[in-house]
């Protein structure tokens, strides 16, 4: 009894181990962007299906840019000038674009689901077929115009 005792000990010990192991990577993996994708946006303002998880882009210049299925999940992209940029079909997830500028930027199709659109302006910005699903909004500027200030 003593031995089965060892033995399931030594398994949770593994198994905590592993569950540890496991969450770090999906950390460290969340927490930086791929520096070449970062340096390629960053010369040329075209990062087509480009991985920029995590990518810190706080105050970036990036109007026009062309970010077509580009995966930004939790991008910080606070107060980014995103004005005319092409998003479609980006993922955006859990992204922070709080005080961003995206009017007349092309979000169709776009995965914003938990985004932070606080303060962000929108104006005349294409959202058709975007998944807005749990998007915060505060003193939003909308694409028609008007303010959303349901998440205030």
């Amino acid at each position: 009894m003593r031995i089965r005792n060892k033995n399931k000990l030594m398994f949770d010990h593994l198994s905590l181990t592993a569950i540890l192991a496991c969450a770090l990577f999906t950390i460290s993996s969340v927490a930086y962007a791929d520096k070449k994708a970062e340096k390629q946006l960053n010369e040329t303002n075209i990062c087509k299906k480009c991985d920029l998880t995590g990518a810190y882009l706080e105050n970036a210049d990036l109007e026009n840019a062309d970010l077509y299925k580009a995966n930004l999940y939790g991008a910080n992209l606070t107060k980014a000038n995103l004005g005319g940029a092409s998003l479609g079909r980006a993922n955006l997830k859990f992204a922070n674009l709080t005080g961003a500028y995206l009017a007349g930027a092309n979000l169709g199709g776009a995965n914003l689901v938990d985004a932070n659109l606080a303060n962000a302006n929108l104006k005349g910005a294409n959202l058709e077929g975007a998944n807005l699903k749990g998007v915060r909004y505060c003193k939003t500027r909308m694409p028609d115009k008007t303010t959303n200030n349901s998440g205030c």
